[in-house]
């Protein structure tokens, strides 16, 4: 599944082919596509990925028997087709779902997924804090200015107080305290 374009594929209980179109990879577009074939989906597909939840989701608020399919699994499964193409691996899924070969997952709660990106979020912004930090240090630096431990919280002012000893002769001494 590109993130731009989602292919739909819909086989009957045979295995064969019966519909097979591109949407956008929105939930109203590929609820559209599906409608438009005329045929009602006893369980819609869909693989692991970053549109996952908001697809699944979306598709379940509009009455779609959508489930969460383990990409990891499927990915074994889709792995024997000769030609890897998005219609190829869509057919393949058709085929998992009908047959039964696939691992449905579990799709995150509203509230599970909030948690989730507030955790990921600050981890970032602790590891970006530090790269920062460190960068400021070598800065400093070049200045042979050296500012050892120092407690998170006194940080941002022993700093300032160092760039303000930088001396104005040390060539962009003067810009750099201007920056902070």
């Amino acid at each position: 599944m590109f993130l731009e374009a989602t292919v739909v594929c819909i086989v009957d209980e045979e295995g064969k082919k019966i519909y097979e179109t591109k949407a956008q990879s929105t939930p109203a577009a590929i609820f559209k596509s599906l409608e438009k074939s005329g045929i009602q989906s006893e369980k819609v597909g869909i693989e692991t990925g970053s549109l996952t939840r908001f697809l699944i989701k979306g598709l379940q608020n509009l009455g779609v028997p959508a489930v969460c399919i383990d990409s990891r699994k499927m990915s074994a499964i889709l792995s024997v087709t000769i030609n890897k193409t998005d219609k190829n691996d869509a057919r393949g899924i058709a085929d998992a779902i009908r047959c039964n070969h696939y691992k449905e997952v579990y799709v995150k709660s509203d509230a599970d997924a909030s948690v989730e990106i507030l955790l990921k979020s600050r981890k970032t912004l602790v590891h970006l804090s530090g790269i920062l930090k460190n960068a400021i240090r070598g800065f400093l630096k070049t200045y042979g200015v050296l500012l050892g431990d120092l407690q998170p919280e006194n940080f941002t002012i022993k700093v300032r107080e160092k760039f303000q000893n930088i001396p104005q002769e040390a060539g962009d001494g003067g810009s750099v305290r201007m920056f902070l």
